[in-house]
């Protein structure tokens, strides 16, 4: 029940799509839409991380959000409310490190799988 009301909120609220999320499951293995990412995926996924990594876009969207909480933080807290806020802000930056680095280390995983039997054999 309660994860149907989480569910709830948060299609009535935030509009999201199954399509724009990535998620894990028991297994280890890294959904989108509720689809298994194939190991060509990841592959086209993890190189589309090293470079996101190396634009300086993505060093300018990290240093001003976490700048921009800081000051939050120091400057501007009067109340919880804007310390609240900037803790939001310092979170959403986790997600994204986190959904990056799930994507890193399923490609390593998927990258280092051992041989099968017929390749030993044919060895």
């Amino acid at each position: 029940m309660r994860r149907w009301i989480e569910n709830w909120l948060l299609r009535r609220y935030f509009k999201l799509t199954p399509n724009q999320i990535f998620t894990t499951d028991k297994l280890g293995n890294g959904k989108i839409n509720g689809i298994i990412l194939s190991k060509q995926e990841l592959s086209r996924l993890d190189q589309e991380i090293k470079y996101l990594e190396t634009t300086r876009v993505w060093e300018l969207l990290l240093g001003t959000t976490e700048e921009a909480a800081q000051r939050v933080i120091m400057l501007h807290s009067s109340n919880f409310d804007n310390i609240r806020s900037a803790k939001m802000m310092l979170y959403a930056l986790d997600v994204q490190k986190k959904v990056i680095s799930n994507i890193k280390k399923l490609y390593a995983k998927s990258s280092k799988e051992p041989k099968t039997k017929e390749k030993e054999k044919a060895l």
